[in-house]
Order: C-alpha cells, then sequence, then structure tokens
C-alpha cells in the first residue's frame, strides 16, 4: 500500500509539473523564411508537431531541450466500470428523449377516428399536425448547429432545451382536455394543438443533428458507429410504438385525453434521466479526438474555413444528397403505401401491419447496422453503403413488379407473405443506412464538427421530405413505387462516385502512433490536399 501511494503521488507531482511548466518556445529559426505559428493554427502540449518540411525542420523545434520526447501510453480510465455505465447512461437517456419526441409527434396520426370526432377537426387537420415536424426542423436545426459552434457546453443546453420543448408540447396539448365541449372546438383550443405539435417539433433538430456529436464525444472510435446507430434508430421506435399504443389506449374518443396524460408521462423520464447524469463531456475522453471538444480546441475553426472545406469536398454532397433524396421519397413512399396495395386488394389493415412491419425492421436495421460496422467494416463505409444500396435496389424492383403499375400490369405473381417480406427486408436495409450516412459524412469534412455535418444531413433530409409531402398527392399512386426505386438506383450512384476518406480515423492513428499532432491528408477529393489534425490538446491547421 505504501509503495502503490508513493507512486500515485509521483504521477500526480509529474503531472502538475508538466501542466505549469514552460511549453516549447518557437526559435525563429531560419527553415525556408517559415513564420512563428499564429493563433489560429497554435499547438499545446509538450511535444512539438511532426516537421511539415526539411526546410522547416528546425522551426518547431522546442530551443529548452536537445532530445526528443518519448510519451508513454496513457492509462485507460474509459474502461473502467463508471466510465462504462456513465457513456451508456447518456446515450439511452438522449436517445429516450429522441424516441419521446418521435412518439408525440405521431400521436393524432395513430388514431385519426376518434381524434376527428373528439376536436371536430378534419383529416386535412390532423395533416398539418403531423407535417409540422419537417417544416419547423428546418429553420430549428440552424439554431442547433449555432448553439454548438458558440456555446461551450452546447450538446448539454441543446439537451435540456430538447426535453423542455417536447415536456411543454406535450403538457400544452392536455389544455384542451381540462376545456368543456364546446370551448375544445373552438378554434382557439385548437391552435394549443398546433402549438404543441410545434414545440415538439423543434425539438426534432436536437435529436436527429447531434447523433454523431455524442458518439464521438462519449464513446471511443470501436464504438461510434454503434452508439449513432442507436441514437438514430430511437427516433422511428417512437413512430413504431405509436402504431400500437394510440389503437390500444383509445378505444373511443372519451379515451383521447389518457393518450395524451400517458405520452407527457412518458415525455418527463428523459428530464429525470438527465437530472441523474448527463454532463457535456466523460470525466475522462474516450479517444484523442474527444479530448479535442474536452479541450475546447474544436471551436478555432472560423466559419469561412469551414464553409471552404464544404467546397474542396465533393464527396460530402454526394453523401448529403443521397441521404436527403432516400430519406424524402422513403417519407412520400411511405405515406401512399396504403393507396398502393388497396390496388391489389388488400385493406387498411393489412396495409397498416406491413407499413409497422417496414418500420420495425428500418429499427432493428438501424442497431444491427452499428455493430456490425464497427467490427466488418472500418474504414469500408462505402462498401458497406454500396452493398446495402444494392440490395435495396433489387427488392424494390421487385417489390414494384409484384404490383400494378400505371404504366403497366403486374408482372411477378404475389402474396400477402412475399410482400410483407420484401418491404420488410427493404426497411430493415433502410434502416442501417441512417448511421453510416452519419460516421461518413463526419470522416470526410473532419476536422469539422459533428454537429455540421450531422445537421446538414437531416436539413437535406427533411428538406427534400417537405418537397415530397406537397408533391406526392399531384402524383399517382401507381407511380411511387417506380419514384421509390429509382430514387434508391440514384442514390447508388452517387455512393459509386463518392471517393472516401476516414479523416478523423488517421488523425486518431497518427496521434497515437507518433505521441504528438502528425499531419494528414484532409479536406479536399483532389491531389491539392489540406494537410491538418487536432491533436489531444489543440489543433495544428496548415494549408
Amino acid at each position: 500500500r505504501c509503495c502503490c501511494g508513493l507512486f500515485v503521488w509521483w504521477n500526480k507531482r509529474a503531472s502538475h509539473m508538466m501542466q505549469h511548466s514552460t511549453p516549447p518556445q518557437y526559435n525563429g529559426g531560419g527553415g525556408g523564411g517559415q513564420h512563428p505559428p499564429q493563433p489560429g493554427s497554435q499547438w499545446w502540449g509538450n511535444a512539438p508537431p511532426r516537421k511539415q518540411t526539411a526546410a522547416a525542420a528546425d522551426d518547431y523545434l522546442p530551443i529548452t531541450t536537445t532530445h526528443h520526447h518519448h510519451h508513454d501510453p496513457p492509462t485507460d480510465h474509459t474502461s473502467s466500470w463508471a466510465a462504462v455505465v456513465g457513456r451508456w447512461h447518456v446515450l439511452f437517456t438522449f436517445s429516450f428523449l429522441s424516441f419521446s419526441q418521435c412518439l408525440v409527434w405521431f400521436t393524432f396520426s395513430s388514431v385519426d377516428d376518434p381524434i376527428k370526432e373528439y376536436y371536430h377537426i378534419s383529416d386535412a387537420e390532423i395533416d398539418l399536425l403531423l407535417n409540422w415536424g419537417p417544416i419547423v426542423f428546418i429553420p430549428a436545426v440552424f439554431l442547433v448547429w449555432g448553439m454548438q459552434m458558440y456555446l461551450t457546453n452546447g450538446l448539454r443546453i441543446a439537451f435540456w432545451i430538447g426535453c423542455g420543448l417536447t415536456f411543454t408540447g406535450a403538457f400544452v396539448r392536455t389544455i384542451p382536455c381540462w376545456l368543456d365541449e364546446s370551448v375544445r372546438h373552438s378554434f382557439s383550443s385548437l391552435w394549443l394543438l398546433h402549438f404543441g405539435q410545434i414545440l415538439n417539433a423543434c425539438c426534432g433538430a436536437v435529436v436527429m443533428a447531434l447523433c454523431s456529436k455524442l458518439s464521438v464525444v462519449w464513446f471511443p472510435n470501436h464504438q461510434r458507429a454503434t452508439a449513432t446507430a442507436i441514437a438514430y434508430s430511437m427516433n422511428n421506435s417512437g413512430t413504431a410504438l405509436g402504431f400500437l399504443m394510440g389503437p390500444g389506449i383509445v378505444k373511443t374518443a372519451k379515451d383521447t385525453p389518457i393518450l395524451l396524460y400517458t405520452q407527457l408521462a412518458i415525455a418527463f423520464l428523459p428530464i429525470v434521466g438527465g437530472f441523474l447524469y448527463f454532463p457535456e463531456t466523460p470525466p475522462t475522453p474516450p479517444s484523442d479526438i474527444a479530448a479535442s471538444y474536452k479541450a475546447g480546441a474544436r471551436d478555432e475553426l472560423t466559419l469561412r474555413d469551414t464553409l471552404w472545406r464544404f467546397v474542396r469536398v465533393p464527396s460530402f454532397w454526394l453523401v448529403i444528397f443521397a441521404g436527403g433524396l432516400l430519406g424524402g421519397v422513403t417519407s412520400g413512399w411511405q405515406g401512399v403505401l396504403p393507396q398502393i396495395l388497396d390496388q391489389v386488394g388488400y385493406d387498411n389493415t393489412k396495409a397498416g401491419y406491413m407499413g409497422f412491419g417496414n418500420v420495425l425492421a428500418g429499427i432493428i436495421g438501424g442497431v444491427v447496422a452499428g455493430p456490425i460496422v464497427d467490427r466488418f467494416f472500418v474504414r469500408r463505409y462505402k462498401l458497406f453503403l454500396l452493398l446495402i444500396f444494392s440490395a435495396a435496389l433489387s427488392l424494390f424492383v421487385f417489390f414494384t413488379l409484384s404490383l400494378k403499375m400505371a404504366y403497366a400490369h403486374q408482372i411477378i405473381p404475389s402474396n400477402i407473405w412475399t410482400l410483407s417480406i420484401a418491404i420488410s427486408l427493404a426497411g430493415f436495409l433502410q434502416g442501417s443506412l441512417g448511421p453510416v450516412l452519419f460516421e461518413l459524412s463526419a470522416e470526410l469534412i473532419y476536422p469539422v464538427p459533428e454537429a455540421t455535418s450531422g445537421s446538414l444531413l437531416v436539413l437535406f433530409f427533411n428538406g427534400a421530405t417537405v418537397v415530397v409531402l406537397f408533391v406526392a398527392p399531384l402524383v399517382n399512386s401507381g407511380w411511387m413505387n417506380t419514384v421509390q426505386t429509382g430514387a434508391v438506383a440514384i442514390c447508388l450512384v452517387l455512393v459509386v462516385l463518392v471517393r472516401e476518406r476516414y479523416n478523423r480515423l488517421d488523425a486518431e492513428a497518427a496521434i497515437a502512433n507518433e505521441g504528438v499532432a502528425s499531419p494528414i491528408t484532409f479536406a479536399s477529393d483532389g491531389p491539392a490536399a489540406t494537410a491538418g489534425v487536432f491533436a489531444p490538446h489543440g489543433v495544428v491547421v496548415v494549408n
């Protein structure tokens, strides 16, 4: 015990001396006329950055020492029991907020007939209550992005704002239940429903845009895809449970308040989880990239620098367009699925079960995809996307040819089982695409923060959804299968054109191998790339 105590004391003393020692100074050497590191591109720590060129070798050598620093591997505190419990608690608290937000959003569409009787509203009114989700999402996502860029505790603040929006929105919707029937049917009373849905829709930007940021801040690199998949897929879980909760609780119009109060109680649970434990970052960063968040180094990128990196990476936009196109068209296709199946003799009940199977399979696919990618497709995200898009295209071709089309008769014989299996498998494959699109987009434009790439991805997704919501009623339902199949084919072509780069993983590998900040190539798809890397305590950016 004495030896252990002495060892701990010596380590703490050494760490204290390192933190308060004078950092290596720039010696102003010749080195080809190089300038000293500027504030926007400075480096921290006791080890200098790796030499950029041979001519500039002396410009970045510390004048206080004449020997090289060799860093011992740091003690891994991220695998301790407390760290593991903490990170999974944060993930599931955030995921449950995402789940409750989507559950509240889907309330009125799950039991439309009793809702229409209880509030005396039309189908168009119920559709608008649902459509507030993608409509409000577009301006809200810019606010979420701004919080991540300019606030120190952006993730934690966004989480609490999201909790407040969903809980307040769910509470406001219960107010008409306290009023007399004549007042409840008034125009002003119905606007409380719309106001509650708008508040809850604002939370959608929080839970969708910050999936990849939460995973990189709280999880090591071999668990990031898994964490992103869980956070992303839990949002769709709210829709899946809504299919069952609404009809299960609301038997008659008088049961509507019970459904609203139940969802209000569910919306309160993420607040409880947040009070128990939800800091901005873990006490010990699980990776060097997470350490850059904890040190605040990721905030040094200016808006101009971020926009320039977007211009230099066309592959990032290919990924974003593929995700937006797939999500938007799929939303429209799911909306008219009952009409599509009605043409071949399947009533709304059977179509509803098929739609539920599609959503449930998508959730399972999203959760399963994370561990598979973490284990078998490290640095091979593009290959995974190509395989999934190809399989999804085959299924949609089969599904399209199995039904009557606007321009042709049914080609492949089908029954309820073949169609149900095809729809469920298609949902499974589509659900597995989302988390990988989040992770690949973050890798392509690193060191731009993950909140930016995630915000742009879900912005395109919801923007395409809004367009499809307005265009779908003008399109014959017999064409929607063909449109969906064509959209998947276009997404496959876009992914083929992507030139994959893993700048974030390269940065961590360089730091782990060298023990110092090492330059990597990123941002450009062409030969004239920009070099730079985030060190555990800062950032080096060399153009």
